[in-house]
C-alpha cells in the first residue's frame, strides 16, 4: 500500500509554527510565522509513478482572503 508521511505535521492537528505562514501572537493579531517546508516520505508508490502532487487545505482561511491577518479577525 502506498504511504506518504510529512515530517512534523500530523493529520487532524494544527500546523506547527515552523510550517505556517502566520501564527497567532496572543493579543488577537497575527505575526509572521517560519514558513518551513516540511520533508515528505513516501513509499510503494505504484510502479511508473513519476511524481505526486500534493494537495493542503486550510479550513481556517477566510473565503474573502482580504480580510486575512486583518485587527479582529480569526
Amino acid at each position: 500500500m502506498f504511504t506518504l508521511k510529512v515530517d512534523g505535521i500530523n493529520d487532524g492537528l494544527p500546523i506547527p509554527e515552523t510550517y505556517a505562514t502566520s501564527v497567532p501572537d496572543g493579543s488577537g493579531a497575527v505575526k509572521p510565522g517560519r514558513n518551513n517546508r516540511p520533508a515528505f516520505f513516501w513509499s510503494l508508490a505504484p510502479e511508473g509513478t513519476q511524481g505526486f502532487a500534493v494537495m493542503v487545505v486550510d479550513r481556517d482561511v477566510p473565503a474573502d482572503f482580504s480580510t486575512a491577518n486583518q485587527p479582529g479577525q480569526t
